[in-house]
């Protein structure tokens, strides 16, 4: 049975609806010029906010993101069997034993509120997208004619840099840093994300290969929102890179040993993965590791950009 948001006290609430995966997700909030840049730069979403007194809550498919402590404790008091979940330095999400709403204190500091507001609100939907079998990896991506690339490692390893090179090659970019897959028979399969592009590393010249593809400012100073897709069909997940940056000389590539790309993998799941979602994640993981390649790429940052190069190995892999 479901219970207003407040006992004690009434609130006036913002709750900003949006889509994203085919699905539709809430956040209540009463901080709405925070919470509002979530759906647009996470997923490129449109929101639509309106103002409600005491919404109900439990509620699925809602996250509450609030900075008023005794509301936060009010809502986080209805859900039953509640977790925890880090997202970030400024918040923590807890969420319901099934996986249907969350809820996220917001710091006081306007700058930490955002932060928070950006790490939490993907961190819910992947939650609610495990529901339906799909997991999250930390990778960008990039797809071509229904047949994906991923490129997976860690930060700042170049990820980004080689699927924007895809993209400035007439490539559709799937994900800038977050990458949703699924089974789907025997294939693992990429999702595109509408996530915002961090533009502020670019030269003119990508930049403008960007915005001549769609790219357009999502209200983040820097990032670009990735234009809409005809479809939002999956890709089936052909090719895996591992990159890194090199000293010197040129740019290398040679195949991954099994151990070193099933341990980045691992690493790379970024959904709050318990029990039977673990499961899930290694079948994933051996389907990748059985019907995808797996290239380690070595990049050099004095040498020229790697369109050629990247190029010549998805030629040689068929997938040019």
């Amino acid at each position: 049975m479901t219970a207003p948001a407040a006992r004690r006290k009434s609130f006036m609430l913002s709750l900003i609806t949006f889509r994203a995966f085919g699905n539709s997700f809430r956040i209540i909030t009463d901080a709405p010029d925070i919470a509002r840049l979530a759906p647009v730069f996470r997923f490129g979403a449109e929101a639509e906010i309106e103002t409600v007194r005491n919404p109900v809550w439990p509620r699925a498919g809602a996250l509450a993101l609030v900075k008023d402590r005794g509301l936060f404790d009010s809502l986080s008091s209805g859900m039953s069997g509640a977790r925890a979940v880090s997202c970030g330095p400024h918040a923590g999400l807890l969420y319901s034993e099934t996986g249907e709403c969350a809820a996220a204190l917001l710091p006081e500091n306007k700058a930490d509120a955002e932060t928070a507001v950006l790490c939490a609100t993907p961190v819910f939907v992947r939650i609610v997208m495990l529901k339906s079998n799909w997991c999250f990896m930390h990778a960008a991506a990039a797809a071509a004619n229904g047949q994906a690339v991923a490129f997976v490692g860690d930060n700042e390893c170049g990820k980004s840099t080689l699927a924007r090179t895809l993209v400035s090659r007439g490539w559709d970019l799937l994900a800038d840093d977050s990458l949703p897959v699924v089974m789907q028979g025997q294939d693992v399969c990429a999702m595109p994300v509408r996530e915002a592009v961090n533009a502020r590393a670019l030269d003119a010249k990508e930049r403008e290969a960007l915005m001549a593809r769609g790219y357009k400012e999502c209200g983040l100073a820097g990032f670009l929102t990735p234009p809409e897709l005809n479809a939002d069909e999956p890709a089936s997940l052909r090719m895996i890179f591992y990159p890194e940056w090199g000293a010197a000389g040129d740019a290398v590539a040679r195949d991954a040993s099994p151990a070193f790309a099933y341990k980045k993998l691992l690493a790379a799941c970024i959904s709050p993965l318990q029990g039977d979602d673990m499961r899930l994640y290694v079948k994933i993981l051996d389907q990748l590791m059985a019907r995808s390649r797996h290239i380690r790429i070595t990049l050099v940052r004095e040498s020229a950009a790697p369109a050629v190069f990247l190029q010549d190995i998805l030629r040689g892999a068929g997938l040019c």
